[in-house]
């Protein structure tokens, strides 16, 4: 309701009929106080006037209805009212009714105007003690709110109603200030998926919990409401304890920081959750005493379900990081074993070579019949370790790295050449046996290639077999002309799973126990026959062995290399031509040509067969000799054993002095033969 049209009225307290009081009257009633003595109808006038000027100096607007509603007195802040928003100046609403006002009200303002005079007619008749009413009135200043109040008083016989209107626009804007805070704080805490809780110590009393509650745990908030100890209840049994004593500790401390619990619920559907929950304290206001804790709760059981998961992984990588510690120390080891096979089979080559050649002097030598066993026995043994040397160097050769040539191997030859060192391998009762033909194609293998698959899947087989066993190695031609040669290796082992087979080829896969096995024997041997294009095929059984068939490509001369393959001009093997007074020098040039691929003969430049390259003593050829043996075609090779003199130097030849050994005719003979590669 507004105060448009209601009157303002400069006095509350009328003088003497009618007439308003000024204030030199009051100074008057003050100054006649000590003439009047005890007169009491003095002090009453006086007592009344003192009312009259301390009502006037409030702020609030006042102003007094007899019983009828009309206006008998008002205040001055009534007066000032009226003054700034031009309404009844000279008469300031006094003699006029303000329950006609009311009632003759209209527009926004007409039924709480309506209101308003409803309650002070029941106020005057004696219904209610007190009326109260807010409106917002439209002012020179701008929109204010007031609030109505009145009250019903008796003097004498005569009732009368004092209005009151004090000014709320400050307390109403802080009002709605707070009420759209409210607004925005239900609607963050309504739509969140945390739990916003608050909740006073003394007494205990959850003063807000937000909807997710219900959603997080399958409580309402109604529940919590009327029973606080409501939300411990749901706590799970086991870790109740420990939240109980946490939080109390807390509390007890004066709830410093943050607190901050991980604890189980039960719903009432019997699931279980994992809530987070942090609580701060705040003060409460001063006079409502004790301490307001607020928090959030929020649900982190798939955070803790990954967290967990996580620390599995973690332990699983970690325990996988140190077996692969472990497998790469091995393989070191087993690099170092490699390294110190090769150099093992490069001594025992450089000390056997002079044992052969000094016995292939001997067996040239007019020796005793009774000796001839022995020579030839001695022999056997230095070609069996010269066979075992082999192997071991080509164990020692990567398998499968870029670059390398891929054969050709002939596998009669090459198993003549790795028997010795795969039969060591496997040892105890078990037989071991060769079924590979003279007749079989050529394969795209490298040698020492072939040498580690066989010699690995050799060394799984004869691991399989507890007790007497058999091992084949077993080669069968093509089955069409460009097939690929199968090489199998079959055992009478324990076998395989399904489960093992599927997996054996996997690097690091091994059903023995770590440390014992590295688990990259048939990883290898897949790597080293798909490096050449080739097919590993596992036939196995529990109980009835194992069988690894290795389907190796037979050479193609078209592909790569030629391995002397037959033409009407077939290529042959370099004919080393040997000429030297001493038989121990010309055996250790057979042997070193043997070894470099070449073919050793003794011969004359000029013989039936000519040689590619002439190996001859200084002493025993002329320079002119080896001119004319050079002139013969550009592939051709001269090594001289003797001092490099200006002649022989000048012709482009080879030289190996008295005193050097097999390096230097190796180196000599290699030079020789270049021009025979490289010619067209």
């Amino acid at each position: 309701m507004t105060h448009r049209g209601l009157p303002c009225v400069r006095r509350l307290w009328p003088a003497e009929k009618g007439r308003g009081m000024a204030s030199s009257d009051a100074g008057r009633w003050n100054h006649d106080r000590t003439a009047a003595g005890s007169d009491p109808g003095l002090w009453d006038r006086f007592a009344r006037e003192q009312a009259g000027g301390a009502i006037d100096a409030l702020s609030s607007h006042v102003a007094l209805l007899d019983s009828t509603g009309v206006v008998v007195a008002v205040n001055r802040a009534w007066q000032r009212f009226g003054a700034q928003n031009g309404l009844l100046v000279d008469s300031a609403g006094i003699g006029r009714s303000y329950l006609a006002v009311c009632d003759a009200a209209s527009g926004p303002e007409s039924s709480e105007a309506a209101r308003c005079a409803d309650g002070i007619r029941r106020l005057l008749a004696g219904q209610i003690e007190e009326f109260r009413q807010q409106y917002r009135c439209e002012t020179a200043i701008g929109p204010r709110w007031y609030q109505m109040r009145a009250t019903r008083f008796v003097h004498g016989a005569r009732t009368f109603a004092v209005v009151v209107h004090e000014d709320i626009t400050e307390v109403m804007r802080a009002y709605s200030a707070l009420a759209e805070s409210e607004a925005r704080f239900f609607q963050i805490t309504e739509v969140i998926d945390q739990v916003f809780w608050m909740k006073t110590l003394s007494p205990v009393r959850v003063a807000y919990v937000s909807p997710s509650v219900e959603r997080l745990f399958g409580i309402r908030p109604e529940e919590i409401y009327r029973n606080p100890g409501r939300w411990m209840e749901i706590v799970h049994p086991e870790d109740a304890p420990r939240v109980r004593e946490s939080i109390g500790a807390w509390i007890e401390r004066g709830g410093p920081g943050c607190w901050t619990e991980e604890y189980r619920v039960v719903r009432p559907d019997g699931s279980v959750r994992w809530v987070r929950d942090s609580a701060h304290g705040l003060p409460a206001a001063a006079d409502r005493g004790g301490k307001i804790l607020c928090g959030v709760a929020e649900d982190v059981t798939e955070l803790r379900e990954h967290r967990d998961r996580l620390e599995h992984l973690v332990q699983e990588r970690t325990a996988q990081l140190r077996e692969s510690q472990e497998l790469l120390a091995q393989q070191d080891r087993l690099a170092s074993i490699g390294t110190l096979a090769a150099g093992l089979g490069h001594d025992l080559a450089n000390i056997l070579f002079p044992m052969r050649c000094r016995l292939d002097v001997l067996e040239a030598s007019a020796l005793p019949a009774a000796l001839r066993p022995e020579v030839d026995g001695l022999k056997t043994t230095v070609e069996y370790l010269r066979q075992l040397s082999a192997a071991l160097r080509q164990c020692a050769i990567d398998p499968i790295s870029a670059g390398q040539p891929r054969g050709p191997t002939r596998l009669s030859e090459w198993a003549n050449g790795v028997r010795p060192l795969i039969e060591k391998s496997a040892a105890g009762p078990i037989d071991l046996a060769w079924e590979i033909g003279d007749d079989l194609p050529a394969v795209a293998v490298a040698p020492h290639q072939l040498t580690q698959a066989v010699l690995n899947l050799v060394g799984n087989a004869t691991e399989s077999i507890d007790g007497p066993g058999r091992i084949v190695v077993r080669a069968e031609p093509p089955r069409t002309l460009a097939g690929p040669v199968e090489l199998s290796v079959i055992d009478t082992g324990c076998g395989m799973s399904d489960e093992a087979r599927r997996h054996a080829l996997e690097p690091f896969f091994t059903t023995k126990q770590r440390g014992r096995s590295t688990g990259l024997g048939l990883s290898l041997v897949h790597a080293i026959v798909r490096s050449v294009d080739g097919e590993i095929r596992i036939d196995s059984a529990e109980g009835r062995g194992t069988t690894v068939t290795l389907r190796l490509p037979r050479w193609n001369p078209r592909a790569g290399e030629p391995d002397r393959p037959p033409a009407a001009h077939p290529h042959r093997a370099a004919i080393v031509g040997v000429s030297l007074a001493s038989p121990r020098r010309s055996a250790m040039v057979r042997h070193v040509a043997a070894a470099m691929g070449l073919r050793a003969v003794d011969s004359d430049p000029d013989g039936a067969e000519p040689p590619d390259i002439w190996v001859v003593d200084e002493s025993a050829a002329s320079p002119d000799a080896a001119r004319d043996f050079l002139a013969a075609g550009p592939e051709r090779g001269v090594v001289v054993f003797g001092p490099a003199r200006m002649d022989w130097t000048a012709l482009g030849v080879e030289h190996v002095g008295e005193e050097e050994g097999l390096d230097a005719l190796r180196r000599a003979l290699r030079q020789a033969r270049r021009g025979r590669m490289n010619s067209p």
